[in-house]
């Protein structure tokens, strides 16, 4: 983007302007149009069906979910394909229960 930024000004902003409305009409425009996307998802729902199948029972009381998500966010990218990744909440939204369901 930087590129058309020192190329081409004019399409630079009007590309920014398109940006902005859909901003503005609450549409994503970063993050999930990755091209990877989809492979994420695919690692994500690999991941928790390997965790559900090496969980016991007696796991539990020594998980520190808080903790675990807590880590996640330090490690997640500053960018994603350029550009700053959606929101995410500060604290876990879910249940352990909740993943391992």
């Amino acid at each position: 983007m930087s590129e058309l930024y020192d190329d081409e000004i004019l399409l630079w902003s009007e590309r920014q302007g398109d940006l902005l409305r859909q901003i503005a009409a609450g549409e994503p425009v970063n993050g999930p149009n990755s091209l990877s996307v989809s492979a994420w998802q695919s690692d994500a729902l690999l991941f928790r069906a390997q965790a559900r199948r090496a969980f016991s029972p007696s796991m539990r009381q020594r998980l520190d979910l808080p903790s675990l998500y807590a880590d996640a966010l330090h490690a997640k990218p500053d960018t994603m394909d350029g550009q700053p990744p959606q929101p995410v909440s500060p604290t876990c939204p879910v249940t352990l229960d909740e993943l391992l369901g």
